[in-house]
């Protein structure tokens, strides 16, 4: 959507240190606004979080690329969506634990049910990073009521975690010791 009139509210969440900076600290770097650099430069340098700081790096890349391609008219094909979404990264820019989030996110939005032993296997691994791991859990959530939905309506779904062992493993994580599970 790209509004201006959303920079206030997301600059609060990037400042508040809630689950949601990575998100926020995204759609600033979609708005593509030289006005969010200061906020995402500040983020960058102080934000605890490895994920978010990247995050704000990709966004402020983002904003240079499109103030470059802007004043050189580089915008090709590639970078404008049919479908309005933004990639929240410059061309060719990546980092680890910000893709595997993006991934474990649009696998919860796809609502397949055959990622769910990938997810399950994000979410058990303890290592992983704990925003991953929380994305991984909420795309099983997800899964699990669409698995629900099909069950009920008595057709069968490809192979995957049954919606009863996905809500079994998820609930082995509400005592987590990483509060961004355990409030799942």
């Amino acid at each position: 959507m790209q509004e201006l009139e959303a920079v206030p509210a997301l600059a609060s969440v990037l400042k508040d240190l809630s689950l949601h900076r990575h998100e926020a600290a995204e759609a600033l770097g979609a708005i593509g606004s030289d006005d969010n650099v200061p906020l995402l430069k500040s983020s960058l340098d102080s934000d605890p979080a490895q994920e978010v700081r990247e995050t704000c790096e990709l966004a402020l890349q983002r904003i240079q690329h499109l103030k470059d391609a802007g004043n050189t008219d580089e915008l090709t094909a590639t970078d404008v969506s049919p479908f309005k979404s933004v990639d929240p990264a410059a061309p060719a820019a990546s980092c680890s634990s910000v893709d595997q989030l993006n991934v474990a996110y649009v696998l919860g939005q796809l609502q397949d049910k055959v990622a769910s032993a990938a997810l399950s296997n994000i979410l058990k691994y303890v290592n992983e990073h704990p925003m991953v791991r929380h994305e991984a859990a909420e795309a099983l959530g997800s899964i699990a009521g669409i698995t629900a939905n099909i069950w009920m309506i008595g057709t069968t779904a490809a192979s995957g975690l049954s919606y009863d062992q996905s809500v079994a493993l998820l609930e082995e994580f509400v005592a987590d010791p990483e509060p961004c599970l355990a409030k799942l």
